[in-house]
């Protein structure tokens, strides 16, 4: 299964390399599969091989929600945007029905991660506590779109999170292996703006 979902995004990535985007059929899940690439590649260059760890989990029970509420707000400012549902707790931590899960998931696909041993999931019982943190980027066009591709908006997303000190810390931490991740895309055709959220959680 893992090697399958690896096909899938190296698959996906060299797809997405040379296609210029067709704004009349944005793909959002394509767009989520360019970012988390993209993501990758610089976290691998920047921390010397470490990489990102892709989540089914966070996907269907953070990401599908944040997608929610990004399309339902699409109107306010972009700093509107963080979903409170995961804001205000201790820590910013998920609630524990989907820490389980995460858990699981980790243990079954991942059981060597060091995302396991950093939060000593291994131990059932006794886990430390999940950090959740989103960070948010939106491009808007006025007149006409630009004949770019999704790559080109991913590294974008990526430069522009790095001149902000505060998401440049998220974005250059060291995580060593020890982070998961998960990345949702809205595109409001009716303001002709694309919408990514990206998670860590760790």
């Amino acid at each position: 299964m893992k090697r399958l979902l690896l096909l899938l995004y190296l698959i996906s990535a060299i797809i997405s390399n040379a296609q210029v985007i067709d704004y009349n059929n944005f793909d959002e899940s394509l767009m989520n599969m360019v970012m988390f690439d993209e993501m990758n590649k610089y976290v691998k260059k920047i921390h010397n091989g470490d990489s990102l760890i892709w989540s089914s989990v966070v996907q269907k029970d953070v990401m599908s929600d944040n997608y929610n509420f990004m399309k339902s707000n699409s109107s306010q400012h972009l700093m509107k945007l963080h979903n409170p549902k995961w804001l205000g707790r201790g820590w910013n931590d998920l609630p524990d029905t989907i820490r389980v899960k995460i858990i699981e998931e980790m243990t079954t696909k991942y059981p060597k991660s060091e995302f396991l041993k950093a939060n000593k999931l291994e131990n059932f019982d006794v886990y430390s506590a999940f950090s959740y943190t989103e960070i948010l980027h939106s491009i808007t066009y006025s007149g006409n779109y630009p004949q770019i591709t999704y790559q080109d908006v991913a590294k974008g997303a990526i430069k522009a999170w790095n001149n902000s000190p505060p998401h440049a810390m998220y974005m250059n931490a060291n995580y060593k292996n020890s982070v998961i991740v998960g990345v949702t895309t809205f595109f409001d055709r009716k303001r002709k703006t694309i919408f990514i959220s990206f998670v860590h959680v760790s």
